[in-house]
């Protein structure tokens, strides 16, 4: 191997573990992400008598500021809400094998769900822990 070629792929070697260290923050920062919209979630059924909104819409601007992408591997950034309904629940869980997997947000706005108000990222796939997604 020639010097230049070698130079290149210590280069290359090095920005693949950049570009890990660099979706990791991505997911690190979605999964904040999540816990910060369940806590709006949250904190609409607690002043709305246990009650989830029907539309997802209803918790802005009151009790989320905005809508921050989901970065998943698989999608990369994808700021929007998919609602859903019954279908996606298998009892009180979310069933990926139900989902639409578009890789931004998934919610259950259906009142006669198993798993009515529930918050999600909308993908089958898994982060670089190994854990699906739409379990987390």
């Amino acid at each position: 191997m020639t010097r230049p070629a070698a130079v290149a792929l210590v280069l290359a070697a090095g920005l693949c573990v950049g570009c890990g260290r660099s979706r990791q923050a991505k997911e690190a920062g979605t999964k904040g992400s999540l816990e910060g919209l369940r806590s709006g979630v949250s904190t609409y059924s607690r002043q709305n008598n246990g009650q989830y909104p029907v539309a997802f819409n209803q918790l802005y601007p009151r009790f989320i500021a905005n809508i921050p992408p989901a970065f998943t591997a698989a999608h990369g950034e994808v700021a929007e809400v998919q609602a859903y309904g019954a279908e996606a629940c298998s009892g009180a869980v979310i069933d990926g094998s139900r989902l639409k997997d578009t890789g931004g947000w998934g919610y259950v706005s259906d009142k006669s769900a198993p798993c009515w108000g529930r918050l999600f990222v909308d993908c089958t796939h898994s982060d670089s822990d190994g854990t699906a997604w739409h379990q987390r």
